[in-house]
């Protein structure tokens, strides 16, 4: 194996694995909770409008509101369970290396492998106003 691919490997099984160990602190955890919490919160204060309204148009208007909060904790709540399930498993940085050459031709680092590198790593990116929250695919 040529030292350049090595160095390549070894420096994106290292951003792996640092990724993966941000992810594993349970801050990411707390602020997914925090936001259901939230979110639940903003349904109850809908639902208070909601009863209080007298208009029809602001009725609905409640109503589309209370829909796109539920959305939300169906979303929060799929990230709340994926960040359980990766605090559950730990990994070290062969595996990493194991995972990237696993997924690279060593031979062929044109734009098409990395592309593909990227379409099969990444499993899913959420982008919010205030961030982004981005699953890689890291189970052999």
């Amino acid at each position: 194996m040529n030292m350049d691919h090595s160095k390549y490997i070894d420096q994106t099984a290292e951003y792996v694995l640092e990724h993966y160990h941000k992810r594993q602190a349970d801050n990411g955890l707390r602020d997914v909770e925090t936001r259901i919490r939230n979110t639940k919160r903003q349904i109850e204060d809908c639902v208070t409008a909601f009863v209080e309204a007298k208009s029809s148009t602001l009725r609905e208007s409640i109503e589309n509101k209370i829909v796109d909060y539920e959305k939300l904790i169906e979303t929060l709540t799929l990230q709340k369970q994926q960040l359980e399930q990766e605090l559950k498993s730990k990994m070290t940085k062969e595996e990493a290396i194991g995972l990237v050459k696993k997924y690279i031709d060593v031979n062929n680092f044109d734009s098409h492998h990395k592309s593909r590198f990227i379409d099969i790593m990444v499993q899913k990116i959420y982008s919010y106003n205030d961030g982004q929250v981005i699953y890689f695919n890291l189970v052999n």
